[in-house]
Parts: structure tokens; C-alpha cells; sequence
């Protein structure tokens, strides 16, 4: 299993090599929004499917079903990251898209983790995953304010992800 630290540091790197072309050209402040909406919006499913199916794991849970339900989760936020990276942002907005993208990378290694473990262990890589994501959560704020959209609510201490639409 990789260190967390050594994917965030990965992710960090190619966040800072990738600017260049996400600041290359711009795109207007509403084209941007609903370009991000339009991002977010199938990894908000997933979160909400995946916090359905977190709220039964129990102690008998196995690995290979923390695998299972995490995986689509976790392919969802790179599908998401990709998106950040690879499209035309305003000018305005495009450090935080980097910011939001290396807050993505640190939650995505958290969820990687989860996979290797079994209940109760995973509890508490869970509330790690949970507090990244509030983290997270509060990242994408500077985003949307700067594409025109209202900031999240996010929810400190819940036992689920929020969403970031």
C-alpha cells in the first residue's frame, strides 16, 4: 500500500505540471459553472450511493465488500479529478481547481486504504475519510464562488461524505 503522503505529494506534482494547460485559455464565469455542475454531478452519485451502503457496514463486514462498494467511489473522484485538470477554467478560479484537485488525490488515498482493512479497523480510516472530506468539501467553496455558485453546507463530524455540487 502506497503512503498517503507519497500520493498526495504525487498528486500535488502533477496538479502543478498540469496548470499551464488548464490556464492556457479561459472560459467565461458561467460556462464554467455549469461545466462544473456538470463534473460534479455523477460523483455526487456515487458519494450518495456509497454513504447508503457505508451506513450498514457493521463489525462483520469484510474487506473484499469495503472493496466492492469503494471502488466505484474511488473511480468516480478520478474521473472527476480528470475533469478538473482537463478542461478551460476562468482565470479567476484556476488555482483553487488545482487546490480542489490535491484535497481530491489526499481523500481518494484515505478510501485506497479502506480495502486493506476489516471492520473495526476501517472505522477509523472512515472518520479519517470523513474529516478529509469536510476538508475537502470546503475546498471546492472558493471554486463555486468563483463560477457564481452558492457555497456547500458541510456537514463536520457526520458519518457520511458530503457532496460537492
Amino acid at each position: 500500500m502506497k503512503s498517503p503522503r507519497l500520493i498526495w505529494l504525487a498528486a500535488l506534482m502533477t496538479a502543478v505540471m498540469l496548470v499551464p494547460s488548464t490556464a492556457g485559455a479561459s472560459t467565461n464565469v458561467t460556462a464554467g459553472a455549469k461545466q462544473y455542475l456538470g463534473d460534479v454531478a455523477p460523483l455526487n452519485t456515487m458519494i450518495s450511493k456509497w454513504n447508503a451502503e457505508t451506513s450498514k457496514w457493521t463489525r462483520s463486514t469484510t474487506s473484499a465488500q469495503i472493496k466492492a462498494q469503494t471502488t466505484p467511489l474511488i473511480a468516480a473522484f478520478r474521473t472527476f479529478q480528470k475533469k478538473l485538470l482537463g478542461q478551460l477554467w476562468p482565470t479567476k478560479a484556476v488555482r483553487d481547481v488545482v487546490a480542489l484537485y490535491t484535497s481530491v488525490s489526499f481523500l481518494e488515498s484515505i478510501l485506497q486504504s479502506l480495502d486493506t482493512l476489516s471492520m473495526p479497523s476501517a472505522g477509523v480510516y472512515l472518520s479519517e475519510a470523513q474529516g478529509q472530506d469536510s476538508i475537502t468539501a470546503s475546498n471546492a467553496n472558493p471554486v463555486r464562488r468563483e463560477l457564481g455558485l452558492p457555497d456547500l453546507k458541510t456537514r463536520w463530524g457526520s458519518r457520511k461524505l458530503n457532496y460537492l455540487f
